[in-house]
């Protein structure tokens, strides 16, 4: 699902252009619920592989992991990290996502910066105070960052961008959901669908009550 529209045109603006080409790297920010995760995972490269990182991980986990899913093949040992990274740094078609940035070890972001020094475009997310912390604490990576803040979506940003929804119904989900982007985009996903199942031209109010329903049971 694309929320609104403001947010669709910012999607598009990463795909098939020049920036991820280029190696430039960018934050997204935002709120619980307000979709980040969501918008991470619309990202796309025609050219590139997207390589996605748990930012919990230990340093040599986060370095296996981005090998791995470039199929190297090796048996990972300790004390390998400066050859993995060097491996890393040579690779040219992909690029890093890194969800929850705030959750990543202070003691990774060299790395970070020497992938960034070799041109690999890394798309990293987290809450608006990441910023803050990303440009007291290693102002090397922030200032590399263009900064992509994602807003909450309102009624009328849906309503433009989903037509089928009948009257009054998009309000009453919003309401639902109060804020929560994950909810909200659930439940539009599931009314979308059950409409198609129906054959129907438009999301009636039955629908909407019957997909709230049913999430609430689950």
């Amino acid at each position: 699902m694309q929320p609104d529209n403001r947010r669709t045109s910012k999607i598009i603006s990463f795909r098939n252009k020049k920036r991820i080409r280029k190696g430039k790297s960018t934050l997204v920010t935002g709120e619980i619920g307000f979709g980040k995760t969501k918008f991470l995972d619309q990202v796309r490269s025609d050219n590139l592989m997207s390589c996605k990182i748990e930012s919990l991980g230990s340093l040599n986990y986060i370095l296996v992991s981005i090998l791995r899913q470039k199929k190297y093949r090796f048996t990972p040992k300790m004390h390998k990290s400066a050859a993995y990274l060097e491996a890393i740094c040579g690779i040219k078609d992909t690029v890093i996502v890194i969800d929850d940035i705030n959750h990543l070890r202070a003691s990774i972001f060299p790395y970070v910066k020497k992938m960034m020094d070799s041109q690999i475009p890394i798309i990293m997310a987290g809450p608006p105070e990441t910023e803050t912390k990303l440009k007291q604490g290693n102002e090397e990576i922030f200032c590399r960052l263009k900064v992509l803040r994602l807003q909450p979506v309102n009624v009328k940003n849906l309503r433009n961008t989903f037509p089928q929804f009948a009257p009054d119904t998009l309000e009453v989900i919003f309401g639902y959901c109060l804020g929560n982007m994950w909810v909200l985009n659930e439940l539009c996903d599931e009314c979308l669908d059950k409409m198609l199942e129906k054959k129907l031209k438009e999301i009636s109010m039955d629908i909407v009550r019957d997909v709230i329903a049913a999430y609430e049971n689950n």
